[in-house]
């Protein structure tokens, strides 16, 4: 996945210049979210890997446009709280779902929790594809109007 991820940074760096960023992070959210549901069902290592690789170049471009979004959507001297809080909700979120899967594991099962997280990635990816069709003219419109109030 770091390889991927490497090779992502040097890919996607270019992509502003086909798609917009909401676009990428739409689509790279349901391509992650397929990668790892495929990763966690085949019993293949050389295909595991092939897909871990594209998993990285995905991750680059879903992770990397949302935080390029909120600092071109955010007037800089609001930049350190808005990243503060999408910092301390990311954190929160991650120790929430960690202390989840560890009480859910031994009920549920690894492979279905894992199956769970990838239709989260999956699902992110189609809430930012209902987004952009919502602002279509003006693709930070719903940050803006967050920051405005």
């Amino acid at each position: 996945m770091a390889a991927g991820g490497i090779v992502g940074a040097f890919v996607l760096g270019r992509a502003d210049r086909v798609w917009r960023q909401g676009t990428l992070i739409a689509i790279c959210g349901m391509l992650i979210g397929l990668f790892l549901l495929s990763t966690f069902h085949l019993p293949h290592i050389p295909i595991i890997l092939g897909l871990q690789f594209l998993g990285g170049i995905a991750s680059v471009g879903f992770f990397v446009p949302i935080e390029t979004l909120l600092q071109s959507s955010v007037s800089t001297g609001y930049l350190g709280r808005v990243f503060g809080a999408f910092g301390t909700t990311s954190a929160l979120l991650l120790l929430g779902g960690q202390g989840l899967a560890a009480v859910l594991t031994g009920r549920v099962g690894t492979v279905h929790l894992l199956d769970v997280a990838a239709g989260f990635y999956f699902l992110s990816g189609m809430v930012a594809l209902v987004l952009i069709i919502k602002t279509e003219d003006n693709p930070c419109g719903i940050l803006n109007e967050i920051v405005a109030e």
